[in-house]
C-alpha cells in the first residue's frame, strides 16, 4: 500500500473508531489564536430526526497555556462550571502533549422532540480574551439505557 493510501486508511479508521453509532450530531468550532473574546458566541445548529431521550456533551479542547483550573460557560440560558485540572494542577482531560480535550456532560437523558435546535455557547470567565482554549465542540447522542 502506498504511503498516502496507508495514511488515508489510518485517518478513516481513527474517525470510525471515534464515532459512536448513537451520535446524531457532532461539530467543533475553532477559536482565534489570540483568545476567546467574551462577546463571541458560538452557535451550533442541529436537527433531531425523532422524538426521544438524548445526551448532550460539550468538548473543550485547550492547551497548557490555559491559566485556570476551572471554566465557566454560558450555554443558552444556563451557566455551567467544570474543572479542567485537579487541585495539583494536573489536566483532567484526554490528549497527548500540549493539547487536551475535556468532555463535559451538559444534558443527560434529555427529552428532545423532532425538530431543529440551536445551542449557543459563550465563555463566562472574567477575561476579555480567554487564552489557551483552541476548540469548543458539541455532540448529541441517543441516550443508552443501562
Amino acid at each position: 500500500m502506498k504511503k498516502t493510501g496507508w495514511l488515508t486508511g489510518c485517518v478513516i479508521a481513527l474517525l470510525l473508531a471515534g464515532c459512536n453509532g448513537n451520535t446524531v450530531y457532532s461539530s467543533s468550532k475553532s477559536l482565534q489564536e489570540d483568545g476567546w473574546n467574551k462577546d463571541s458566541v458560538l452557535s451550533y445548529h442541529y436537527e433531531i430526526m425523532e422524538d426521544g431521550q438524548y445526551d448532550i456533551l460539550l468538548y473543550v479542547r485547550h492547551t497548557a497555556n490555559y491559566p485556570y483550573q476551572n471554566m465557566w460557560l454560558f450555554v443558552d440560558n444556563d451557566t455551567i462550571e467544570f474543572y479542567l485540572a485537579d487541585q495539583r494542577g494536573r489536566w483532567l482531560g484526554n490528549g497527548v502533549g500540549r493539547l487536551k480535550e475535556m468532555p463535559v456532560l451538559y444534558g443527560q437523558n434529555k427529552t428532545l422532540q423532532k425538530g431543529e435546535y440551536t445551542l449557543h455557547i459563550q465563555q463566562g470567565m472574567r477575561e476579555d480574551m480567554l487564552q489557551g482554549v483552541s476548540d469548543i465542540g458539541v455532540r448529541i447522542e441517543k441516550h443508552q439505557q443501562e
